[in-house]
């Protein structure tokens, strides 16, 4: 006890540790223990089917169409930028089978 200015008594109240408590050397050398994750399934993807080769004649037909381009490029009636953008379209849809 210690008594105040005013001259009445005070308790004194032990002062609080801050902070985690510290470790004994035990518990430092031994490793945390590892948390173990479960395994996830993989969704299995079905098989795709080979797509159709393209008819001779969808192919004979998308050539000529090319090469009509082509002529057109020659005679500067497009630019080459129409022409390549063109000529990708025809070929994906030759590949996918769409319309032409």
């Amino acid at each position: 006890m210690s008594k105040t200015k005013g001259g009445s008594l005070r308790l004194e109240k032990p002062k609080k540790k801050r902070g985690r408590p510290k470790k004994s050397e035990e518990e430092k050398k031994r490793p945390l223990p590892k948390k173990e994750k479960p395994k996830k399934e993989k969704p299995t993807k079905p098989k795709k089917e080979p797509k159709e080769k393209p008819t001779g004649d969808r192919v004979k037909e998308i050539r000529a169409l090319i090469a009509d381009l082509r002529q057109d490029l020659k005679d500067g009636l497009i630019s080459k930028k129409f022409y390549q953008q063109q000529v990708e379209k025809l070929t994906d849809r030759l590949e996918k089978g769409g319309k032409i």
